[in-house]
């Protein structure tokens, strides 16, 4: 995979659809913009919540939706389910770039801890007639995961980026 994120042009096109996306989530008339359940639920998304969330609030957020804001929140969903690999393929190809092929390991493993939430986010949305309070503790916890790896992944793309200007500098003295 990483060798795939080294050919020419691949990281422009991925950065576009990284921006894409982001633009999609934060457009006000996007039927994926965060802000359309914000508005109806007084909160942001479950998966935007770092700190996590609880049974009685998912419940009330999803019932304060209605049915065009779950269809709304449909898209969301559906637009989480590529983005986390976009944003990390896009940070995966800074750190090659940067000659930290190890540090890769955080994006991935942010990727695929994002993809896992995305799955639970996705079975609470379709059982939410009849929501299981162990698949909300499941989901909350595995956000909180998510939002630790990509601390990790944040932290690291730091480190490899203070590396990199560190090492040039030294070239050029």
């Amino acid at each position: 995979m990483n060798r795939w994120l080294l050919r020419p042009r691949v990281m422009g096109w991925i950065a576009a659809a990284v921006f894409l996306c982001i633009a999609l989530f934060q457009w006000p008339a996007s039927p994926a913009a965060s802000s359309r359940f914000a508005a109806l639920a007084g909160a942001p998304p479950f998966d935007e919540r770092p700190a996590g969330y609880t049974l009685s609030g998912v419940l009330a957020a999803l019932h304060s939706l209605g049915p065009q804001g779950l269809a709304d929140y449909a898209a969301y969903r559906t637009l989480d389910m590529v983005f986390p690999w976009l944003l990390c393929a896009l940070v995966a190809a800074v750190m090659l770039r940067l000659d930290a092929p190890r540090a890769t390991l955080w994006p991935w493993l942010a990727a695929i801890a994002d993809t896992i939430e995305n799955v639970l986010q996705w079975r609470i949305l379709l059982t939410r007639d009849d929501l299981s309070p162990e698949l909300v503790q499941w989901a909350s916890g595995v956000t909180q995961v998510k939002f630790a790896f990509y601390g990790g992944m944040l932290l690291m793309l730091l480190v490899v980026g203070v590396r990199a200007l560190w090492r040039q500098h030294r070239a050029l003295r």
